[in-house]
């Protein structure tokens, strides 16, 4: 009965071990499916715009002088540019001494209120075939849901050298929408 008791106890003692081990792998390999932005091993830089205003390794940046206001929709606050400003730009500029590369594949996902008619577009540089950089642009149409989405932009090998006005690397066009917040990640 003894040595029944044990076996019994050993083979689940075993069996929390290795199922133990297979979850500490799929983590490590979960871990591993996503290269790092930022040298310190993050994922993501981001810019939220609570009050105060959330940052990491992501800035906003005004070259062109855009006016903007803040509102506040369903308990979350965003900003649009006002309207009597004449740009309808937001510039964004990645902290290129905290970023592992300022090359390849990106996703640049926003958090806007999806309401009214329009679309937010997005636009970034990236190098063509022969190295030479280009202007791409990306852009998503409003649904008029009336609630906050999220739309995750694909930035296929964009150059984040700070080639935009304003030494910046992307921007986003949102005329009348509310930006809540924007978040850089890479796969």
């Amino acid at each position: 009965m003894k040595k029944t008791l044990f076996f019994i106890a050993l083979s689940i003692a075993l069996s929390i071990l290795f199922s133990m081990k297979g979850y500490a792998e799929d983590q490590q390999n979960v871990r591993n499916s996503f290269f790092p932005v930022l040298k310190d091993g993050s994922p993501s830089a981001y810019v939220i715009f609570t009050q105060p205003k959330q940052t990491r390794s992501l800035t906003m940046k005004n070259p062109e002088g855009v006016q903007y206001e803040a509102e506040t929709y369903l308990g979350r606050r965003g900003i649009k540019p006002s309207e009597n400003s004449s740009e309808k730009y937001f510039y964004f500029q990645a902290a290129s001494d905290d970023l592992v590369a300022a090359t390849g594949t990106f996703f640049v996902t926003v958090t806007y209120l999806d309401k009214g008619q329009g679309a937010l577009s997005l636009d970034y540089m990236y190098l063509d075939g022969e190295g030479n950089a280009q202007l791409r642009s990306d852009r998503v149409f409003l649904g008029d849901s009336g609630i906050w989405q999220q739309h995750s932009f694909t930035l296929a090998g964009a150059s984040l050298d700070h080639s935009l006005a304003g030494e910046t690397d992307f921007r986003i066009y949102c005329p009348d929408i509310l930006i809540h917040a924007v978040m850089l990640t890479r796969m």
